[in-house]
C-alpha cells in the first residue's frame, strides 16, 4: 500500500503524539573523513556492540504541551500515513529562539521524527511514499 506525507497545523499534534517513538538501537553511523575532511564525509553503519531501547515517550516531553512551551509559527509538522493508519510523523523547527538544537542560528533546521527515525529512506521505498502534499499543493487535509 502506499504511503502519503500530508502537511498538517498544531491542532493535529495530538495525533502526532499517538505515535510512539520508542526504538532498539542496533546500529550506528560512523563517519568517515574522506582526505581529511576536505573531500567530504562517508557515513557507514556499525553494529552496536549491545543493543539498547531508547525510549523518548518516557522523558515526558510530549508534542501536545509544545504550543505552550515554544513559539511555534516557524514550524511544520508532517505525518506519514498508510491508507487511512498514522504510520510516522516529523515537525521541522525553524528560526525559534527557544530551541537550543538549533544554537541561535536563523537558517538552520531542526527536525525531530517519530515512527521512522534515520530509516526514512527504507520505509519510503516499502510504501512507494509520495511528495509532502498540503494545503499550499492543493491537498485538503482531513
Amino acid at each position: 500500500m502506499q504511503a502519503k506525507i500530508i502537511e498538517v497545523g498544531p491542532e493535529r499534534l495530538g495525533e502526532y503524539a499517538g505515535i510512539p517513538i520508542k526504538l532498539e538501537v542496533k546500529q550506528r553511523l560512523e563517519v568517515e573523513l574522506v582526505e581529511g575532511g576536505l573531500g567530504g564525509m562517508r557515513l557507514h553503519q556499525v553494529e552496536v556492540e549491545k543493543p539498547y531501547v531508547k525510549d523518548y515517550d518516557s522523558y515526558g516531553d510530549v508534542p501536545t504541551d509544545w504550543p505552550k512551551k515554544f513559539d511555534i509559527s516557524n514550524w511544520g509538522f508532517f505525518l506519514a500515513m498508510v491508507g487511512e493508519r498514522l504510520a510516522g510523523g516529523a515537525a521541522v523547527a525553524f528560526n525559534t529562539n527557544e530551541v537550543i538544537m538549533l544554537e541561535d542560528r536563523k537558517d538552520g533546521l531542526c527536525c525531530g521524527t517519530c515512527g521512522w527515525s534515520l530509516h526514512s529512506e527504507e520505509w519510503g521505498s516499502r510504501y512507494s511514499s509520495t511528495q509532502p502534499s498540503g494545503p499550499e499543493n492543493g491537498a485538503a487535509d482531513k
